[in-house]
């Protein structure tokens, strides 16, 4: 996989573009569901992005490399 096929992966991520299967438990059996990535996942894959193109942006990078990124 290239950088740019990884870059492409994260941003399909955070922008909830792709999708993953679920197994979930159910009293009849089993069944899939299809889920967007959770929060966590998207706020990791931006960090991701961010790390590669802060922007020169001081605050920003600090933020990242702390990794105290607040969502408001």
């Amino acid at each position: 996989m290239t950088a740019q096929q990884v870059l492409e992966r994260l941003t399909s991520i955070v922008s909830s573009d792709i999708t993953e299967t679920v197994v979930v438990a159910t009293p009849i059996g089993i069944e899939k569901t299809e889920k967007t990535a959770d929060f966590k996942i998207q706020i990791s894959a931006m960090r991701d992005i961010m790390k590669r193109y802060p922007q020169n942006d001081k605050l920003v990078e600090q933020q990242i490399i702390s990794g105290c990124v607040e969502i408001s």
